[in-house]
């Protein structure tokens, strides 16, 4: 008896179906934590590291471009090109200060604060050599002669070791941005593998559960159908060996069990119609026995009417003869009557009886 003939057909469904639920559930739970891997790294990308780089670029770009109105107020060298070149140094460093606060709101590991640490200390010599330029008037030309020479050393020299700071910086967001860029990679690959590898585990538990459970059902089921044809064609000497305990294991048990009754049943009225056929036969005996009985019986019957028809003949005759003798009797008893009186009447007439002296 195999396990899942143990078990009833409800049970081996629901089992089935438990397995199934089970494996989508650990799909469901996979695909789940690894979406929300990559959206955790995704939503890194988009909320740290892409608005960290864009504000590193914005402050950049103000540093940049403070250094480009300085280059062309330089080249004007006139007072009046330092006056309408502030309004714009003060725009870039505003927008600067703007880009450093947004970035600023960004940082969050040790490794990052110490490279703004070292861009804040590169600032320092570039904002000093900046103020320096810019306090330089540019009234004569010795004064302008001054002011580049301060830029392209002094200006020069603080920025390239500002700007490689900043990039310093913006290669560790790059780095940052990239490898939550390839952890989001690996954790797609190994989920997409691992998705792959329960889809498939999931088609053979169900290929495997189905065959089993489909097996487990059909062929006791063709046993009892076997066992019902058999029957069905008057053949009650089949027997099945069942030793399942489930639904149809107890409808191969109950066919047994209807075979059995049924051959005793067919025995029973098999040896009834023997006592029948044979209780027949002593009655069709019996009865032509007593047909001829019967006969011999009517033809006494039909002697005893004959007797007794002659009986009533003669009855009939002595009954006339009784009657005729009765009335012969009758005349006879009047004729002796007749005769008594004639008698009498002699005595009393005679001679004897008229002198009684000569009698004596």
């Amino acid at each position: 008896m195999t396990l899942l003939q143990q078990l009833t057909i409800g049970t081996r469904l629901a089992c089935a179906f438990a397995a199934v639920l089970v494996v989508t559930l650990i799909l469901g739970a996979v695909s789940i934590t690894s979406l929300a891997t990559v959206n955790g790294a995704t939503a890194d990308i988009a909320t740290n590291w892409l608005p960290a780089t864009q504000a590193l670029n914005g402050f950049r770009s103000s540093v940049n471009r403070v250094q480009g109105i300085e280059a062309d107020m330089l080249l004007e060298g006139t007072q009046e090109g330092v006056s309408s070149h502030m309004a714009d140094i003060q725009k870039a460093r505003e927008d600067g200060e703007a880009a450093k606060k947004a970035y600023m709101a960004t940082v969050s590991s040790d490794e990052e604060r110490a490279l703004v640490a070292t861009v804040v200390e590169a600032s320092k010599p570039y904002y000093a050599a900046q103020e320096k330029l810019l306090a330089i008037p540019l009234s004569s030309p010795e004064s302008v002669a001054a002011a580049r020479q301060v830029f392209q050393t002094e200006n020069n020299t603080a920025l390239r070791a500002f700007i490689g700071a900043l990039e310093k910086l913006q290669a560790f967001q790059a780095a940052g941005a990239q490898q939550a860029y390839a952890v989001s990679q690996a954790q797609y690959a190994s989920t997409r593998l691992t998705v792959i590898a329960l889809i498939v585990v999931g088609i053979a538990m169900g290929a495997v559960l189905a065959y089993l459970i489909t097996r487990s059902i059909t062929q006791p089921i063709a046993k009892a159908v076997n066992i019902a044809e058999t029957v069905a064609r008057g053949d009650l000497t089949s027997r099945i060996d069942n030793t399942a305990t489930d639904e149809v294991g107890r409808l191969i048990d109950a066919l047994q069990t209807m075979n059995t009754q049924l051959a005793s049943v067919v025995g029973s009225v098999r040896n009834n119609s023997d006592s029948i056929a044979t209780g027949s036969t002593q009655i069709a005996t019996g009865n032509t026995d007593l047909s001829q009985r019967t006969e011999e019986q009517a033809s006494n019957l039909q002697q005893t009417a004959a007797s007794m028809e002659q009986l009533t003949s003669t009855v009939r005759q002595n009954a006339e003869t009784a009657r005729t003798a009765s009335e012969l009797a009758g005349s006879a008893a009047q004729a002796a009557a007749s005769g008594g009186e004639v008698v009498g009447n002699v005595v009393a007439t005679s001679p004897r009886s008229a002198s009684p002296t000569s009698s004596a």
